[in-house]
């Protein structure tokens, strides 16, 4: 879990006053961070002509994130997937940041969420 997470003072207090809610920015993800989670995406590809293709891109420290970019192009159900891969990760965890501030989270329905 991040040790800090930055808090806009001014717009904070705005939603406060309009809302009476609190707002926390949740910090974004180290560039290593989200090298590992581009890793561990290519790790969960099934084809293997392809997962070797995408981790292959992963290969050399300058461009990594355009070259895995272009390579995942080539992949459009694997492009897709990671897409939804990344949307689930971040969700869980600004989840876990929220958590850790102890704000319950509230879905329209009026339910808790459950992480």
């Amino acid at each position: 879990m991040n040790d800090y997470i930055e808090i806009d003072d001014e717009l904070s207090l705005s939603i406060e006053e309009a809302f009476g809610d609190k707002y926390i920015r949740v910090p974004r993800l180290e560039s290593s961070e989200a090298f590992d989670e581009m890793i561990v995406f290519g790790q969960s590809i099934n084809n293997v002509k392809a997962r070797n293709i995408v981790l292959n891109s992963l290969q050399g420290k300058k461009g990594v994130f355009k070259r895995f970019k272009n390579t995942l192009d080539r992949f459009p159900d694997e492009r897709n997937r990671w897409f939804d891969f990344k949307e689930e990760r971040n969700i869980r965890r600004i989840i876990e940041e929220l958590e850790y501030e102890g704000i319950k989270i509230i879905l329209n329905d009026d339910k808790a969420f459950e992480g």
